[in-house]
């Protein structure tokens, strides 16, 4: 019963979709969302704030979350309830919207007729969508006559138009792990690294004074099974060990989960040096920009971090199993992460002891960053992809 009751949901809101295609578009009118509707982050954050700086552009956010809309109200950003009458109306009317993670960034049935440009969330070095044979899904089981109907209603639904890549080979990736054409992934910088050359988005940030009083190690790991697998901290990380070094040389450590993960406890409340921003609203970029030291996994928040060519841990204690049961990668892993490799809980104050003693892999940094980045694309800013948008070049 639970598949039919899908089912049928799926087809009125594909029908829903299709009607909406013919509403009147404005061609001005750009929506972003971004993580399921109940953050306000990522690129499209930072897009959405360039966006706001462009007279010939209504930006508008949507999001599912009441606390993000009260939020941004007080900071006197152009926001609305997915919800909500305007809301609705907004994405019906829509010419373009921008997402983080996919068009359930926002409500997706209303936004038939619209551009979908998804700008993603970090540069991948583990397969994603199509090219994720173990975890991508593309359909439920539901009766014959309601796969009959999907798949009617869904012949007339569009398909992602565009995706942000940031080199050539991040492109050839894409094609891929999306299924569309390269011309429609163009190359350039990510908006949320902006963060990193200027000051100006410190008023729509939270900037923690620990962050400017002293250096930071930052522990910032990838998610497990999206979420379903639990990651014990207590057993993954020496906390005592941790919390004494940082003492000695006067450091923070943080421990910032993924966000399927935020809803972990992890009770640090004993360690004077230690502090657990899972259940802090803080935009993991400012973490990123002020962090001296980077101890992280398979995420991909170490390629934003190339940018600023700061060290980098790379504690992989459970690499062979992740690989066969959680995510497959799509480059030989050590060939492009440059720092140092650790296995065991016991290596890594070693590894951050050699790190206080001398940064030995600055020149390797400097080597993946270019597999990652194509430096002329670094050059190129939210202007340039509004006017590709504009001129039709980069969607169809």
């Amino acid at each position: 019963m639970s598949y039919l009751y899908k089912g049928i949901k799926k087809i009125i809101k594909l029908f829903i979709y299709n009607i909406s295609k013919i509403v009147p578009k404005n061609q001005n009118l750009y929506l972003f969302g971004s993580w399921f509707g109940n953050k306000f982050a990522d690129n499209t954050k930072y897009l959405y704030l360039e966006a706001m700086e462009f007279k010939n552009i209504n930006a508008i956010w949507i999001t599912k979350n009441p606390t993000v809309y009260k939020e941004m109200k007080q900071e006197g950003l152009n926001v609305l309830l997915n919800n909500s009458f305007k809301g609705i109306w907004a994405q019906l009317r829509c010419k373009v919207f921008f997402t983080s993670t996919g068009e359930y960034d926002l409500d997706e049935f209303l936004l038939g007729g619209a551009l979908h440009f998804n700008l993603w969330h970090g540069i991948p070095i583990k397969k994603i969508m199509f090219d994720d044979l173990i975890n991508f899904n593309s359909g439920e089981k539901h009766n014959r006559i309601v796969v009959f109907l999907v798949k009617f209603f869904s012949r007339r639904k569009n398909k992602l138009n565009s995706v942000l890549a940031t080199s050539k080979t991040i492109q050839g990736i894409y094609e891929s792990a999306f299924r569309i054409p390269k011309e429609n992934i163009p190359i350039m910088a990510q908006p949320r690294n902006n963060i990193f050359y200027t000051d100006k988005y410190n008023k729509y940030v939270d900037i923690p004074n620990e962050l400017l009083e002293r250096k930071t190690i930052l522990y910032m790991p990838t998610h497990r099974k999206e979420g379903k697998e639990k990651q014990d901290i207590d057993k993954i990380l020496d906390l005592n060990g941790v919390n004494e070094f940082c003492e000695k040389y006067n450091f923070n450590f943080i421990i910032k989960q993924h966000y399927y993960h935020h809803k972990e406890n992890v009770d640090v409340s004993e360690y004077s040096n230690i502090k657990n921003y899972n259940d802090i609203n803080i935009d993991t970029q400012v973490l990123l920009k002020y962090a001296d030291i980077l101890i992280t996994d398979y995420s991909s928040c170490f390629i934003d971090y190339l940018l600023l060519n700061r060290p980098i841990i790379f504690y992989a204690y459970d690499k062979k199993d992740y690989e066969l049961s959680d995510r497959e990668f799509y480059f030989n892993y050590k060939d492009i992460t440059p720092g140092f490799h650790i296995e065991k809980r016991s290596d890594l104050l070693k590894a951050l002891f050699e790190i206080k003693k001398a940064d030995a892999f600055e020149e390797d940094r400097q080597a993946v960053r270019k597999v990652f980045y194509d430096e002329e694309s670094l050059k190129l800013d939210s202007g340039h992809l509004f006017e590709l948008i504009k001129k039709n070049k980069v969607v169809s």
